[in-house]
């Protein structure tokens, strides 16, 4: 199952709350002149929150490319580490067979 911070339960939740609050404003006893103005008050306050669970998600979002970016790094660093080994060992390895071979005869 995916693992979302909660944000589907919580949208679920603030949509049928806001679509219950819709509903009953409707179906009130009041002129059509209140029922805008509550509409419009609630109209407001679904984008103010909107708004909040925008910029909570873009800050969640930028945490985890900056996360992403340094384990990059790392991993970079691991991988060039790794490499300089390698051709340390495989260039002493050389040098070894090198000195241990013997000499090359030029004479025909």
């Amino acid at each position: 199952m995916e693992n979302n911070g909660g944000y589907g339960f919580v949208t679920g939740l603030f949509l049928g709350a806001t679509m219950g609050a819709m509903a009953a404003l409707l179906l009130a006893p009041k002129s059509g002149r209140e029922v805008r103005a509550d509409l419009y008050a609630g109209g407001v306050r679904l984008k103010e929150r909107a708004s909040v669970m925008a910029t909570d998600l873009i800050d969640r979002g930028e945490a985890a490319i900056e996360k992403a970016k340094e384990a990059a790094r790392e991993t970079a660093d691991g991988v060039k580490r790794g490499a300089s080994r390698l051709l340390r060992t495989g260039d002493e390895a050389m040098e070894d067979e090198v000195l241990s071979s013997p000499p090359i005869s030029t004479r025909s």
